[in-house]
């Protein structure tokens, strides 16, 4: 738990409440208030739900080829669905802190796991509480510690309790936790059991670990998916992290991870029933997205199921539905971010637009615009960068931030989408902003020097509930608690 301790609020349920409106101004220097006026409408409640390592190509709202998400295409149905939202890179810790921030890696200066993030980089759970929301987070990954990232004093409540030792097959790694998407599900319905008489509005980020590697879904998952014949796959191929014991079968390996896929879907589905019957839905905006995707077998990729290190479209490309009260219905094919939610949360709650940050609010109208991409830099000092513009998208390769001009590619996404056959290198305003962003960049190769980060502390055992914190308040309302009885919570 972050420094705020194991949710120290009181532990009182009443009747639920949205906040009201703005304050009423003062009144004048002639001591007559202002006209009277209509009350503001209500705020509404913001819900984040990150999926970590979910392919945008795995949500049935934008074209899964199979049953791997039904719980939330129904319930995301009615809302505004893009079609090619991107992370600015395919890791989890600074991708999530750029989802936070609105800014860009080399910006916010997040590059690593267990790097903290600056204090003068202000986020959406503070911008929200200056605005008078109650603030809270449930992570799953252990990347996304307090102690990891130093984000749990951002929040009025960080539940970041991962126990679950991470079982590596057939690979002696340094211990790892997490917490499942069952466990997470039932640590938010906590939450909310113990926020829901706010009378303020309430914003809660999810992030589920499911289904990040290793894929290993519980027995109880909703569905064995199966397929049809065989593509064999070499051990060293597929990613450390994601091995499988006598699994030989690459086709298997996609199986598990689409299980993983319905085993989040079916918990995050839990989750949003019990928001609906104690908040309501109909007056909460939720944001579905992920922090980067997964390679699967495609074609001319040096590792199988991984991320990370590439700038490639399986991984760059994030599920993205927006849905609730002030969001139209419909689809857009522009280009957007995960740099755009922090502005739109704000704005959604009525905050206004909010200067110098990299991303834009998803409900400006679609305009055309670049966009940044990298890949973490390793231990060589190898870096891979990409700009986006239209459906061009140019690709660089450094070497300790100097680029390799014989590695450059160009790839036209609508006629190679797979990005298999490099066009000739074309010499546009656009990559020089690639180029310019390389130049400006303080941490050369994405690899900040030491001395120049706050470091973050890795979990060498499991982050464990206090005894005695009860699930629910013995204090709940009556209604409240038989609403959540009747969702077998309690």
């Amino acid at each position: 738990m972050s420094a705020h301790g194991p949710f120290l609020v009181p532990l009182l349920l009443a009747s639920i409440a949205l906040a009201c409106g703005a304050p009423r101004p003062a009144p004048g220097p002639g001591g007559a208030g202002p006209p009277a006026r209509a009350t503001a409408p209500p705020r509404p409640d913001l819900v984040l739900v990150v999926i970590d390592a979910l392919r945008a190509d795995r949500l049935g709202l934008l074209g899964a080829p199979r049953a791997t998400t039904p719980a939330l295409d129904r319930r995301l149905a009615g809302g505004l669905v893009f079609e090619h939202a991107t992370t600015p890179i395919p890791f989890t810790a600074p991708s999530v802190i750029s989802l936070l921030t609105g800014r860009y890696p080399q910006n916010h200066r997040v590059r690593l796991i267990f790097q903290r993030l600056p204090p003068e980089q202000a986020t959406v759970p503070e911008r929200l509480a200056a605005l008078g929301y109650r603030t809270g987070a449930v992570v799953s990954n252990m990347v996304l510690t307090d102690e990891a990232t130093g984000l749990g004093a951002r929040f009025d409540d960080y539940d970041d309790f991962v126990d679950q030792r991470v079982r590596w097959s057939g690979v002696s790694e340094r211990p790892s936790y997490e917490r499942d998407a069952r466990r997470t599900t039932d640590a938010a319905l906590e939450w909310l059991a113990r926020a829901a008489a706010d009378p303020g509005p309430l914003f809660l980020w999810l992030h589920y670990m499911d289904p990040h590697a290793p894929y290993a879904a519980p027995d109880d998952r909703p569905t064995d998916h199966r397929h049809a014949g065989t593509m064999p796959v070499e051990a060293s191929r597929v990613a450390t992290a994601s091995r499988l014991a006598g699994v030989t079968d690459g086709l298997e390996y996609v199986d598990r991870y689409d299980e993983e896929v319905s085993f989040a879907d079916r918990e995050v589905a839990r989750f949003l029933d019990a928001w609906d019957a104690v908040r309501g839905l109909a007056r909460t905006v939720v944001v579905l997205t992920s922090d980067h995707g997964e390679t699967l077998m495609e074609e001319g990729r040096e590792r199988w199921f991984a991320h990370g290190f590439g700038v490639w479209e399986e991984q760059l490309r994030v599920p993205l539905v927006v849905r609730g009260p002030g969001v139209p219905a419909g689809r857009r094919t522009d280009a957007v971010s995960l740099l755009d939610i922090a502005p739109t949360l704000v704005e959604l709650a009525g905050g206004g637009a909010v200067p110098d940050l990299d991303g834009r609010s998803l409900l400006r109208e679609p305009a055309p615009r670049e966009l940044l991409h990298e890949g973490i830099g390793n231990a060589r000092g190898t870096q891979l960068r990409a700009l986006r513009s239209g459906a061009l998208k140019w690709v660089l390769y450094t070497e300790r931030g100097v680029e390799r001009p014989e590695r450059r590619r160009l790839y036209d996404l609508d006629r190679d989408p797979l990005e298999i056959s490099p066009l000739p290198w074309q010499a546009t305003p656009a990559p020089e902003l690639l180029f310019a962003a390389l130049r400006a960049d303080p941490d050369p190769s994405g690899l900040p020097a030491r001395e120049s980060i706050l470091a973050g502390r890795r979990l060498t055992e499991p982050k464990s509930r206090p005894d005695g914190l009860p699930v629910v308040s013995e204090r709940a309302d009556e209604e409240t608690r038989k609403k959540l009885e009747a969702l077998g919570y309690l």
